[in-house]
């Protein structure tokens, strides 16, 4: 029985025919390599790559499996998302994405140590008095640009306009582009009729 395409099947192997072989179609699209090879020749088109060769795919992983040998959580993640956005291996991508899993395992663990996080976390709960405690442990807002933008939207939310205006005026002090960051936080909404704050935010 011939295999019936579905628009979408078409337009992947329109898409995929130039660099992907008839089997790896095949096997992206569950059918057989001949229904394949006889779509391509109706659609006009050059019957896949040839299957000698490496799939690039392969190298990708494998660089990714060095990666999470090191413990390099984020970088090894980026490299298995890769694998699971371009290969068309079933066996590849099960892999890739229980590695990926690792990874996502870690970096979560791992944020879960820092007193940044830790207080942001307890800021998006309504926590402030917790979270203001917690800025400590990152650094001076005096000389941390986070922790003093930190502090400056926790001091907004709390209702502490003219602290939160200050510490404001010291984190775009020691990084400009949070009066980017400022511009469009709405931890700020409190103090957008403030005249001070549409200076600060207009660079004056």
């Amino acid at each position: 029985m011939a295999k019936r395409w579905a628009k979408t099947e078409i337009a992947h192997l329109k898409r995929h025919a130039a660099t992907k072989t008839v089997d790896e179609l095949a096997q992206r699209l569950n059918t057989d390599a001949e229904s394949v090879r006889k779509k391509l020749e109706e659609l006009g088109l050059v019957g896949g790559r040839p299957s000698t060769g490496p799939d690039p795919a392969v190298e990708v992983y494998e660089k990714g499996l060095a990666l999470l040998h090191h413990k390099r959580w984020k970088d090894a993640a980026a490299a298995f998302e890769e694998v699971l956005a371009t290969s068309d291996s079933r066996m590849l991508s099960d892999r890739a994405r229980q590695h990926l899993q690792i990874c996502q395992r870690q970096t979560a663990t791992a944020a879960e140590g820092d007193p940044y996080v830790t207080a942001l976390v307890e800021k998006n709960r309504g926590n402030y008095p917790a979270a203001a405690k917690l800025v400590a442990a990152i650094g001076s807002p005096q000389s941390d640009e986070r922790a003093a933008y930190l502090a400056a939207s926790i001091a907004a939310l709390s209702g502490d306009v003219d602290r939160a205006l200050d510490l404001l005026k010291t984190a775009i002090r020691l990084e400009p582009r949070n009066r980017v960051h400022a511009y469009h936080d709405p931890d700020f909404a409190s103090l957008r009729g403030r005249d001070e704050l549409k200076k600060l935010l207009a660079g004056g």
